[in-house]
């Protein structure tokens, strides 16, 4: 049970420490139309002073990546001992046993970007471009799985660097380093961050 605890902690830090240090605006926006043409619709939440419950400063636990681990841009939580890593500049992924500190499956993908966030939904994994594009990897532990493209309405100004799980609303997270909005939006608002729901 603390094994558990202590990856979903490492999850929810790493998954949300660029969106918190950041910011103390959160907006929200719910995708309506799920298609291979995404149209979003903005509905904003703006949330100041959340609660932050984590310690950036003392890690429970440090574990060594082994070298082929140096480029990894996004972790999903695979089981009570493993992390799902995908590498930056591919889509090749690879399941981390933390307790054992080694990799013990490498996934070939041979799908080349920027890929900045992972997570595992059921038999498959669903990977975030820096563009803001998913790809979705269907049965990714079986033998030739298969690809879905998925573009949506954020772009490389938007920069995405984070993906993340809601199991409530059953739907992805995406999370914005660089612009807020959407292309076409006008606004003049400064120093904010923006989340949008898939």
């Amino acid at each position: 049970f603390q094994m558990k605890k202590l990856l979903i902690n490492i999850k929810i830090l790493l998954n949300t420490t660029l969106l918190i240090c950041l910011s103390t605006f959160l907006i929200l926006c719910q995708n309506t139309n799920k298609n291979d043409t995404n149209t979003i619709n903005s509905k904003i939440m703006i949330v100041e002073n959340a609660d932050f419950n984590y310690n950036l400063k003392q890690a429970n636990k440090t574990v060594d990546l082994p070298f082929e681990l140096q480029e990894i841009s996004s972790i999903a939580y695979y089981n009570d001992s493993s992390l799902l890593c995908i590498q930056d500049e591919s889509s090749d992924l690879f399941i981390f046993d933390f307790q054992k500190s080694q990799v013990v499956k490498h996934i070939i993908s041979n799908e080349k970007g920027d890929y900045e966030g992972v997570e595992i939904i059921g038999p498959n994994v669903y990977l975030l471009k820096s563009s803001g594009n998913i790809m979705v990897l269907n049965n990714f532990m079986q033998p030739g799985f298969t690809f879905q493209k998925i573009k949506t309405s954020l772009n490389s100004k938007n920069d995405t660097e984070g993906l993340g799980y809601d199991s409530i609303s059953n739907s992805l997270l995406i999370a914005c380093k660089n612009q807020a909005y959407l292309e076409g939006v006008n606004t003049t608002a400064s120093n904010v961050r923006s989340v949008y729901q898939f």
